[in-house]
């Protein structure tokens, strides 16, 4: 049994939503740090850096064949999705008052 998780907050035509289609190591970081803080679109914003960094760690020895290994691995998919974040925050602003839940 599989699970998909239908993020409606990010939008649709989005360059940060065709990533997440396409690449899996992506769309698990967004899975993985979904349940943190107040919103993806506030994640570092608003989210201790230590519980981020716990998160992140836990995804990276999950999903080691998708993430990679090490710390490179690590530093380049978490500055990804910053930046996949930053993007998407100035081509839709506002987008991270959005509110979203999972059920």
């Amino acid at each position: 049994m599989g699970v998909s998780v239908l993020y409606q907050a990010i939008p649709p035509e989005s360059a940060f939503s065709k990533r997440l289609q396409i690449e899996r190591p992506l769309t698990l970081l967004v899975a993985s740090v979904f349940p943190c803080g107040n919103g993806l679109f506030r994640l570092f914003d608003l989210v201790p850096e230590d519980e981020i960094s716990e998160v992140l760690d836990f995804a990276m020895e999950r999903y080691p064949d998708a993430l990679g290994r090490g710390v490179e691995a690590r530093h380049r998919w978490v500055q990804q999705l910053r930046d996949e974040i930053q993007r998407t925050r100035a081509a839709f602003p506002g987008i991270e008052e959005r509110a979203v839940w999972l059920e």
